[in-house]
């Protein structure tokens, strides 16, 4: 599997208000990904990755399930 890595610089960063994380949005090959993932203080930890298009997250972002670039 590739590391993460380029993800992690995505300028959308929406917040999950329902699993309580943040999320970045970015290309892994060809496929759009969302990542949520937890911070401390030097660590960023990826708690899992879902393959998803730009009809979910624009519909999770008007329902109020995603908050846009917290």
């Amino acid at each position: 599997m590739r590391p993460y890595y380029g993800i992690f610089f995505s300028l959308e960063v929406p917040y999950d208000v329902e699993t309580d994380r943040v999320i970045v949005v970015g290309k892994h090959s060809e496929q759009l990904v969302l990542i949520p993932y937890e911070q401390s203080e030097n660590t960023i930890t990826p708690i899992t990755i879902h393959a998803t298009t730009r009809q979910q997250i624009r519909f999770r972002l008007k329902t109020g399930r995603l908050i846009a670039n917290v």
